[in-house]
């Protein structure tokens, strides 16, 4: 099966600590929140989408969050970013730790991202639990590959 033809369906998530993807807001207790393959999506963000989604508009090349924007509401928005990167970079690692739990080597997981596997190693091996006794040999070889 092609892997986009595959779709991940949007999960009920607990609110604490995540970040909109959409408008950047934190969630806290009473906030609904549903989530799926690396974004957070606050529930007044997924009304806003239904709307504009089923609204029957058409899509404005030229409309840009940031084109009204003061400096201070422009700067004021980048920890916002910050914070939303942070949660996919943390979702990444955990569909990492998946792979290497269900045994896919560190090469096979750099080819998915394009990049070697010493590359994928380093950047992600640190911070994931212990490697698996079949592929302890990969943590001390140097890699030449690609």
């Amino acid at each position: 099966m092609d892997p986009f033809e595959r779709r991940e369906r949007p999960l009920l998530l607990t609110p604490e600590g995540k970040t909109c993807s959409m408008c950047g807001r934190t969630g806290g207790a009473g906030d609904r929140m549903v989530g799926g393959f690396g974004v957070v999506v606050c529930a007044d963000c997924v009304a806003d989408a239904h709307r504009l989604v089923t609204g029957g508009a058409e899509p404005d090349a030229a409309d840009v969050p940031w084109k009204d924007r003061s400096q201070a509401e422009i700067l004021e928005t980048l920890p916002r970013i910050v914070a939303a990167s942070r949660q996919m970079e943390r979702f990444l690692f955990t569909w990492v730790a998946v792979a290497r739990q269900s045994g896919i080597s560190w090469a096979h997981i750099g080819r998915t991202l394009g990049v070697t596997r010493q590359a994928a190693w380093e950047r992600f091996a640190k911070r994931l639990p212990d490697v698996p006794a079949a592929d302890q040999d990969v943590a001390e070889e140097v890699v030449t590959e690609q």
